[in-house]
């Protein structure tokens, strides 16, 4: 037990070390930019993909009913009201479908602005040949991860609604212990897709090979320091009154806060990910199209 709580540790401080390197403030506040502009096309996407099995206005419910507990009823309102706006900007079929591939082409532009991090940060770089083809490729791989974002969403719905029928079967078993179940329920779940959505994205988005593996343990660590880190962020957030510090840009204040900050943390994990590959012999390797790079100090 000793022993392994000394290699927990000794990982952590390795990535910690590494992490120090490659200015995380720089990656986390490109990726919370680029997070604004992407966010309220993403929603419209994963709405528009998850919405064809369950229907739109359930979707958008449940999704906003999330957003609240991440944001916070000021954010979850500031996010909406931008969803509402391009919603109704698209009339016409020409109209829909321009204003739908624009949205696409915003929400990957994200995912690609996460992927140059995570090469960077793992230390590969897709070659300048067929760059065409990489970037349809990569466009490709990103609007896989929203449809991974919108079956999430359908299986939250499912997840609700057996919860809710579950609740009623603990009751009358179990009335004291109900509301601590659920609760223990919830974190598993929780926890459980966000390391699903971490490993998936750690292991298609970089240009680098990973082995399931390291894929697994990197996003399993990740997903617990996400969620915990919810909570602590979330908080924060809540006892600091940001609306009077910055008025009517408060709420736009609260949503770059909490994805930097989220940030922050996903790209820690990714640096855990490349240490614990090292320690267990298991490199991260650059794919077929991609090469290795170094970073080197040079004094003039």
């Amino acid at each position: 037990m000793k022993k392994k709580l000394l290699q927990v540790f000794e990982l952590m401080k390795r990535a910690a070390k590494k992490y120090k390197q490659d200015n995380p403030l720089q990656l986390a506040g490109t990726t919370a930019f680029f997070a604004i502009f992407a966010m309220a096309p993403l929603i419209i996407i994963i709405v528009s993909v998850a919405g064809m099995l369950l229907g739109q206005e359930e979707i958008q419910t449940k999704l906003f009913a999330e957003i609240d507990q991440f944001f916070g009823e000021q954010g979850a309102q500031y996010i909406r009201s931008i969803v509402e706006n391009m919603q109704d900007s698209r009339t016409g079929i020409i109209a829909t479908s321009v204003g739908f591939a624009i949205f696409i082409f915003i929400s990957t532009t994200f995912f690609s602005v996460m992927q140059n991090s995570l090469n960077y940060i793992w230390r590969v770089r897709a070659k300048p040949k067929n760059n065409f083809l990489r970037t349809l490729y990569d466009r490709l791989i990103s609007f896989g991860l929203i449809l991974i974002l919108g079956f999430v969403m359908l299986l939250s719905i499912v997840v609700d609604a057996a919860k809710s029928l579950f609740q009623g079967f603990m009751h009358e078993r179990f009335p004291d212990l109900t509301l601590l179940i659920l609760e223990v329920g919830n974190f598993v779940f929780y926890f459980a897709v966000t390391m699903v959505i971490f490993a998936a994205i750690y292991r298609f988005l970089p240009d680098a090979h990973i082995k399931w593996g390291v894929t697994w343990v990197g996003a399993s660590i990740t997903a617990f320091l996400f969620v915990t880190g919810k909570a602590i962020i979330s908080f924060g957030l809540g006892s600091i009154n940001i609306g009077a510090i910055y008025g009517a840009a408060g709420s736009l204040v609260v949503i770059l806060l909490w994805v930097f900050y989220s940030s922050l943390i996903f790209f820690y994990g990714a640096e855990i990910t490349q240490q614990y590959a090292e320690m267990y012999s298991h490199d991260i390797k650059p794919k077929d199209y991609a090469v290795r790079i170094e970073i080197n100090e040079v004094e003039g």
